[in-house]
């Protein structure tokens, strides 16, 4: 239903107009009838009509002055003026006006449906563009948000230095701090062995609702690490003497907040420039994972300044350790698995202090890791080693350090070959769903890595594998995708440049220009040109 108002000073008339709009067979309902250009104004504000019929000539407010002061709220009502001979070519003159159309009072109801009809169907396209345009606007926040946390993770991964590229990104992204703040990393862990997906992603929404209360801007990452109980949260403050004193309040209050979860909290030191949240992000996963060690073993949140490792665990199996280990089981890479656990064992035999509690450490660590990868595939620890989790733990008690090195060695190796079985079983599926990925998530940051990553495949593998099948290579596949809907994004006029880079996926705008030009001969502004 569609409203319309009438306006005309003279009774009869607008009777007239208001009866015959009735009998026209449209989607139409009269909402209000004005006698003078003023009351039509109030009417107008007051009811909010698509389409508007008014007199040229009324009283107290004339109709020019009338759609003057209308087009101020309501740039999109389809003005239609209705006037005698005498004034049907000033009426006409008023073109910067918008008028939708002039008709004469006397013009028949053919001509008056006809007029009527095409004034609706300009509402409908509107309407529809408006909708597209909403849509490809939300689209677009929720685009810029994804490539916000891909370029956090990059920070946080240290896959990133260069503080002109670092700068840049942060205006390109519109991130609410800034290169030179102080900033602080807390690594959230919630034990609990109930916790899956959907219960993290509402933890998630909880924490974003908690911070946005608490006037705090922050970040939350997941599985960083590949562990789905992590989540990251990154906090910019001001300043550095009272960034502490600031963590430990926010602290308090989400463990009391979050009474019901088991949280717990690693925080790292307070650090000026992001160049070093790498530096931090490792600092609160080493405070979290040695939250046993800290001066106060009663408290659920850990900086890392308080952690005592008079043994110095974290030299034993850093977090680089810990990343690479899970990165060669997952692509299969045996020699460097062995290597990889062969040297942590080193540096145990070097050290004649290390106590048989931390090399127990040690071993449920690395125990830890192998059970969050098959997690990370939804695969049990029995399904794959042929053993419970328990009697897992419960393996190394009374074993040598050699054994306890060639049991996890063992383990490993039996974790890598599953996955890689997974992915030799079926190359063409795996392609399948690999090419289907980057057809819905072209926006998001997409390399060789992640695809690596997400599948268990190896980046030589898949390289030709995708080049073999396809007959081109990935990025050009991925960027003849992001290229496909950047075009179509570019046809509508309402968005700019950097918003159509955001939502194919290009961070960097400049970036986006140069792959255009190359892609299709101009530049994304002169497409259009």
């Amino acid at each position: 239903m569609y409203k319309i108002l009438v306006a005309d000073d003279e009774q009869w008339i607008r009777k007239a107009i208001v009866k015959r709009l009735m009998t026209l067979g449209l989607d139409l309902e009269v909402v209000a009838e004005a006698s003078d250009g003023k009351e039509a104004y109030q009417l107008a504000i007051e009811t909010q009509p698509d389409i508007i019929l008014t007199d040229i000539r009324m009283p107290y407010m004339n109709g020019i002055t009338f759609i003057e002061k209308l087009r101020e709220h309501l740039p999109n009502t389809k003005v239609i003026i209705i006037t005698g001979y005498a004034d049907f070519e000033y009426a006409r003159s008023a073109l910067q006006l918008r008028v939708f159309r002039y008709i004469l009072k006397t013009v028949d109801d053919d001509t008056l449906k006809e007029t009527l009809k095409e004034a609706i169907e300009h509402i409908q396209k509107e309407r529809t563009a408006i909708g597209e345009l909403k849509t490809l606007k939300a689209k677009l926040a929720e685009r810029t948000h994804i490539l916000q946390k891909n370029f956090i993770y990059e920070l946080l991964s240290e896959k990133v230095s260069s503080e002109e590229y670092i700068n840049r990104m942060i205006e390109n992204l519109d991130l609410p701090f800034r290169l030179d703040n102080y900033f602080n990393i807390m690594v959230l862990q919630l034990d609990n062995a109930d916790t899956n997906h959907q219960n993290i992603s509402d933890s998630i929404q909880d924490l974003n609702k908690f911070f946005h209360e608490k006037h705090y801007t922050c970040f939350i990452l997941e599985n960083v690490q590949g562990y789905k109980e992590l989540n990251i949260l990154l906090y910019a403050s001001v300043q550095n003497q009272l960034a502490k004193l600031r963590m430990t309040q926010l602290s308090k209050d989400l463990i009391e907040s979050f009474s019901h979860l088991p949280i717990f909290i690693g925080i790292s030191n307070t650090y000026k420039n992001c160049v070093n949240l790498n530096r931090a992000y490792i600092e609160a996963i080493d405070a979290l994972k040695n939250k046993n060690l800290s001066k106060n073993k009663k408290s659920r949140y850990i900086y890392f300044e308080d952690v005592s490792i008079s043994e110095n665990f974290t030299n034993l199996f850093t977090s680089a350790d810990e990343r690479n280990l899970a990165y060669y089981i997952e692509m299969g890479n045996f020699p460097e698995i062995e290597h990889t656990i062969a040297s942590i064992f080193e540096n145990i035999h070097s050290n004649t202090k290390i106590s048989t509690k931390l090399l127990m450490k040690l071993y449920f660590e690395i125990v830890l890791l192998l059970e969050n990868l098959l997690n990370k595939y939804q695969l049990s620890v029995e399904k794959v080693l042929g053993i419970d989790f328990l009697s897992l733990v419960n393996t190394p008690k009374t074993s040598s350090i050699d054994t306890l090195k060639d049991i996890l060695k063992s383990f490993a190796i039996k974790v890598s070959e599953y996955l890689v079985s997974i992915k030799n079983d079926n190359p063409k599926a795996s392609l399948d769903a690999i090419k289907n990925y980057i057809e819905n998530n072209y926006f998001e940051n997409i390399t060789l890595d992640t695809i690596a990553q997400k599948f268990f495949i190896s980046k030589t593998y898949f390289s030709q594998l995708f080049k073999k099948e396809m007959g081109i290579t990935f990025i050009s596949f991925l960027t003849k995708i992001r290229m496909e809907h950047a075009i179509q994004l570019l046809k509508n006029n309402d968005l700019k440049v950097h918003e159509v880079a955001k939502m194919v996926g290009y961070s960097d705008p400049l970036y986006f220009g140069q792959v255009f030009k190359k892609h299709f001969g101009v530049l994304p502004s002169e497409y259009n040109s």
